[in-house]
């Protein structure tokens, strides 16, 4: 084989991003806001691969795109290729692989059945189903789409002691239902917090590293492709220490708020710090915490 050398450029590059959260913070959401600019403003280029038994209904009143449904169950690997390909075949601009999760969980399983099979060897079972696992990852880092994958975090929970002096249950984070070494394939990778806030963990573009944690929305996705398809090399933006205009929350996300103020996972103070607040949500806070905004 005759060794070519080339100059790297990053104009045309296909954005491989994972989304991870507890259930409910927004990766469906999240992940369909991206792929939008992704897909250059046109949810006819995206397609979804639903794992999550139909969650893609609850925004199907919001865009027009297209989904395969696969039963959690049939999450093997030939499905996911077969899926993916066939998403690729008909011209899509942007995959999603919501979630991912769902495969792992049918690796352990096999895992569990390939071990028992071996007399309790673990680690031959694991020789026999990495490949699997691999050969998945391989087809999403070669695919010409841009790739969104989104996976689970594991829940936990712990006694503390509030603002008010009150002992609340407050859910403790995990680490993502998936692979460990999973999030290293990835260019970006976002944690979704209660309150749908995104912290960027890891970040190749150069555009979220060491940013205060924030609403996506579709203008993450438009840096996202600009970033793409630029040659010029991007500077991440210094932290910002004059106050600047913080992001709304429309309804469904602000209930979502109040409710985890409610189960002692954030507070007022927090949220008034990190979102501006309509008058008639300001009227809701006041009336329902007697706190003035």
């Amino acid at each position: 084989m005759a060794i070519q050398i080339q100059k790297a450029q990053r104009s045309r590059a296909r954005m491989r991003i994972e989304l991870a959260s507890a259930s409910g913070n927004g990766k469906t959401y999240s992940s369909l806001l991206l792929a939008k600019w992704l897909a250059w403003g046109d949810m006819s280029k995206v397609c979804m691969i639903d794992t999550e038994n139909w969650s893609w209904h609850l925004y199907s009143h919001l865009w027009e795109y297209s989904v395969i449904e696969l039963d959690p169950d049939e999450c093997t690997t030939n499905n996911i290729l077969e899926a993916f390909k066939a998403i690729e075949d008909a011209g899509f601009e942007v995959a999603i692989f919501d979630s991912s999760s769902a495969r792992w969980d049918r690796i352990l399983k096999q895992n569990e059945e390939e071990t028992k099979k071996n007399y309790g060897n673990s680690f031959r079972a694991w020789w026999k189903t990495t490949p699997l696992y691999d050969k998945v990852i391989r087809h999403i880092l070669a695919s010409p789409c841009h790739v969104i994958m989104t996976a689970r975090k594991k829940i936990d929970y712990a006694l503390e002691t509030n603002d008010q002096g009150k002992t609340v249950v407050k859910k403790v984070w995990m680490k993502d239902v998936q692979r460990d070494t999973a999030m290293y394939e990835f260019g970006l990778v976002f944690d979704l917090d209660q309150l749908h806030l995104a912290t960027a963990v890891k970040d190749r573009t150069g555009l979220y590293d060491g940013k205060d944690p924030f609403v996506i929305t579709e203008e993450t996705g438009k840096q996202i492709l600009d970033r793409c398809e630029s040659g010029a090399e991007v500077t991440p933006e210094p932290k910002q220490e004059t106050t600047e205009e913080l992001p709304t929350l429309e309804l469904e996300r602000f209930r979502k708020a109040l409710d985890a103020i409610d189960a002692g996972k954030t507070t007022v103070d927090e949220l008034l710090k990190r979102f501006t607040l309509s008058d008639d949500q300001k009227e809701m806070i006041k009336e329902k915490y007697g706190v003035e905004c």
